[in-house]
């Protein structure tokens, strides 16, 4: 493992005309890939030669971070920090080159992308099926100084292959979906930060709609979770009060781990024992900080998040509040001990204090007619997670919302 990092170090320099740059720091790490497999990636942190005393936790202007995974060599990300390179690095003058050099890079054609390009130079290829963008799909993005020096480059996900779309023709119509768009259509108190007040609107949630119109896939799409639904009911048990432990979110790992390619822990399935540890650890965290809320919180899901278990509660009333009712519990990786929580009152406390939204004079189905013709329907190929195949489906959409007490329709 140590010569081919050696490679790669010698690979970038030579290729980012970092003569110039000393290798300063680097890292493993390991991620979840969209297909859901484990990725060791290297990142290296080159900074101009004669700079003295870099900062732990910040990279100076010029530096040179480039991540390549760990086990090919294949680039994942180029970023010159600040927008400066002190380098003789790669030129790219117009789209074709630019095309052309990732093309090259990466070992892959980039005929089944639509690309997009912004005002900072930047080019911005997008996986498309028949003009259809895929979620989740490749995002490839490359920016360019007024010279057309290479100031940023990254990839993320896969282009789909044939193979993984089940292509069809694009049939739905809001007609045949009233039922899941009424279903959407939530009324929400939004706070108004610079007016320190909320608001209480008519707008959609968001969701995707199988084209047949049978099915709704959550926006965005979600891990694969453990379902539970269990309403937490208990007895209060009042203790000294709950100290929460720091979580270890870092990815990182050691180059030995790289070269065992051990599977991210993410991937492992939950299983009933850790299930089930998992509900008893939460209910005894109820029963002390929570004692008077027993019947008030049902236990909804549990994944894996980091390394940990985690939780999510909510509150079996109804509220509308932008912040309502909602409990992240982390847990250890067995599920056998809670060590920090996040309750959504920690924002309610925030907006506490803004002028209180209008009392509602308009009803869901008012709200809906006033927005019946901005509603939209936007074709998107969507991953199905238990198939690995890729369905024809419709993001619901709205930008626009109603103010339920005066029936105006805005902006969101």
């Amino acid at each position: 493992m140590k010569e081919k990092i050696e490679k790669w170090q010698m690979d970038v320099k030579e290729k980012f005309g970092l003569t110039d740059y000393t290798l300063g720091r680097s890292h493993f790490f390991r991620r979840i890939t969209t297909d859901q497999l484990t990725q060791f990636t290297y990142t290296m942190e080159w900074f101009p030669s004669g700079i003295e005393h870099i900062d732990e936790d910040n990279n100076p202007d010029g530096t040179a971070s480039i991540e390549v995974d760990a086990h090919t060599g294949e680039l994942l990300s180029f970023i010159a920090v600040g927008g400066v390179l002190y380098a003789d690095s790669i030129k790219l003058q117009n789209e074709q080159e630019v095309r052309s050099w990732v093309e090259r890079e990466l070992g892959i054609s980039l005929s089944a992308t639509e690309l997009r390009r912004g005002d900072d130079g930047e080019y911005r290829f997008m996986n498309v099926v028949d003009g259809i963008s895929t979620t989740p799909g490749a995002d490839i993005r490359v920016r360019l100084d007024s010279e057309g020096r290479l100031l940023f480059f990254s990839q993320f996900g896969l282009l789909t292959t044939p193979e993984q779309v089940e292509e069809e023709r694009f049939t739905l119509k809001l007609e045949d979906v009233k039922e899941i768009v009424m279903k959407q259509l939530k009324q929400i108190d939004y706070p108004i930060v610079e007016e320190k007040r909320n608001v209480s609107v008519f707008a959609i949630e968001e969701i995707y709609i199988t084209n047949d119109g049978k099915m709704t896939i959550p926006f965005p799409l979600e891990n694969l979770k453990a379902g539970i639904e269990k309403v937490m009911t208990y007895t209060p048990s009042p203790g000294e009060p709950f100290e929460g432990t720091g979580l270890n979110l870092s990815e990182e790992v050691t180059m030995e781990q790289a070269e065992k390619r051990e599977s991210h822990p993410g991937l492992e399935p939950i299983t009933s024992e850790q299930a089930a540890q998992a509900e008893a650890a939460v209910l005894r965290f109820l029963r002390t900080e929570y004692p008077e809320d027993s019947g008030k919180w049902t236990l909804k899901t549990l994944e894996r998040e980091h390394g940990h278990l985690m939780a999510l509660l909510k509150q079996n009333s109804e509220g509308t509040g932008l912040f309502e009712g909602k409990l992240k519990v982390m847990l250890s990786e067995d599920g056998e001990d809670v060590l920090n929580y996040l309750d959504s009152a920690v924002f309610q406390e925030i907006t506490k204090e803004f002028t209180p939204a209008l009392e509602p004079q308009y009803t869901k189905e008012q709200a809906f007619d006033r927005l019946k013709d901005h509603f939209e329907l936007l074709p998107r190929y969507v991953l199905d997670q238990k198939t690995g195949i890729y369905k024809l489906c419709a993001l619901l959409d709205c930008k626009l919302c109603v103010d339920a007490h005066t029936g105006e329709v805005i902006s969101l």
